[in-house]
């Protein structure tokens, strides 16, 4: 079954996606966080800077737009979630977040957590964005699809 669904933070408002598999979703998801850390640059530590604080540093949310995220951080912005205590109930909760995490991880060497390869201090912003993008297309791949 396809549905029609507006992308949490398009980059072209009003643009609308068409989806028919979580797969598709996760993939287009990879997709917006590794633009999101291209333009916004890579964070480690934490999701994004004020991610943890206990009070927002704006009306509205957690993250300020343009602030730089890490792997996870990316993919829980582009799913419409801007506060940590949310990220892990939306890995469990949101399938196509959860395939998102999933396929990156699933490219990860093995041993190592998404958290410690991102943290890593020689991984750029680009490797991870170029990682999160291998991971959309292999996605693309189960789905019978590719861009």
């Amino acid at each position: 079954m396809t549905t029609h669904q507006t992308d949490p933070h398009p980059p072209d408002p009003g643009r609308t996606t068409v989806t028919d598999t979580p797969h598709t979703e996760a993939a287009a998801l990879l997709r917006r966080a590794a633009a999101r850390i291209t333009r916004c640059g890579l964070h480690r530590a934490d999701y994004w800077p004020h991610a943890t604080d206990t009070t927002p540093p704006q009306p509205g949310g957690w993250y300020i737009e343009g602030d730089p995220c890490c792997a996870i951080g990316a993919l829980a912005i582009e799913a419409g979630v801007d506060h940590a205590i949310g990220v892990g109930t939306a890995t469990a909760t949101r399938p196509a977040l959860a395939a998102a995490v999933d396929a990156l991880a699933a490219l990860i060497p093995t041993g190592r957590c998404i958290q410690v390869w991102n943290d890593d201090p020689h991984r750029t912003a680009h490797q991870v964005a170029a990682a999160l993008t291998r991971a959309a297309g292999q996605l693309d791949s189960r789905a019978g699809g590719g861009r």
